[in-house]
């Protein structure tokens, strides 16, 4: 499904193109079965989104701006909080049509997809401005992808790891053995590299922080032993 939001008045054509698995695409001619044309009117006065939360947030809450155009000092609004449900692939209203100003500010929600709609007081909601975004609040998962399982020897050493394209990683390393901390967490990249010179056999781990912004959480570990 593809979605337009707070289109401006006029004409426009919607074409889609498909291409198949062998690279073969379809001619760039629009037809009646691969596009749809139509036309947008609205109001002298109407709705618009004039800034706030948009794409992905990592926080619960989320703040819209919206005033009247042309600007009306008078012009009083109603909005529409809706969430997309992947069982259905629809949009389900959240909160229905009622009254509110500018900003329209919206704490404890929930992680999932979200439209915001608002029109002017007694218009149609098919001339209501539009915006979405989404809440991510799920902590990401880091994953080691290399690293030594044991070392015979002291030596430089390194692991690389992964996660979400949206999160940062910090990185320490602790002697079980000795029972003592190297450092703090200290933000690192992957791959992340260790001096180990232990004579003596000894348990050594790397833990991470696989992070977003405003998340911070130790979410995987990896052992080596060293001699």
């Amino acid at each position: 499904m593809q979605e337009y939001l707070s289109l401006p008045a006029g004409s426009f054509t919607f074409q889609a193109q498909a291409t198949d698995l062998a690279g073969n695409v379809e001619s760039s001619t629009a037809t009646s079965s691969n596009s749809k044309s139509w036309t947008v009117t609205l109001p002298t006065t109407h709705a618009i989104i004039t800034g706030g939360s948009s794409g992905s947030l990592y926080i619960n809450n989320a703040s819209i701006a919206f005033g009247a155009y042309p600007a009306s000092a008078s012009a009083t609004y109603q909005c529409r909080l809706e969430v997309y449900t992947d069982s259905t692939s629809l949009w389900s209203v959240e909160d229905a049509f009622t009254a509110c100003t500018s900003p329209q500010v919206y704490t404890g929600l929930q992680a999932g997809s979200y439209r915001f709609s608002v029109m002017l007081t007694g218009q149609d909601a098919e001339y209501a401005a539009q915006s979405t975004f989404s809440i991510d609040t799920d902590g990401p998962v880091v994953t080691i992808t290399s690293g030594p399982a044991t070392i015979s020897s002291g030596g430089l050493i390194s692991f690389v790891f992964v996660s979400e394209a949206a999160a940062y990683f910090q990185c320490r390393w602790v002697n079980v053995s000795a029972g003592t901390t190297t450092g703090s967490f200290n933000n690192c990249t992957s791959p992340a590299w260790a001096l180990l010179i232990h004579k003596a056999q000894q348990l050594c781990r790397t833990c991470l922080h696989a992070a977003k912004p405003h998340l911070n959480a130790c979410i995987s570990a990896f052992s080596v032993s060293a001699v």
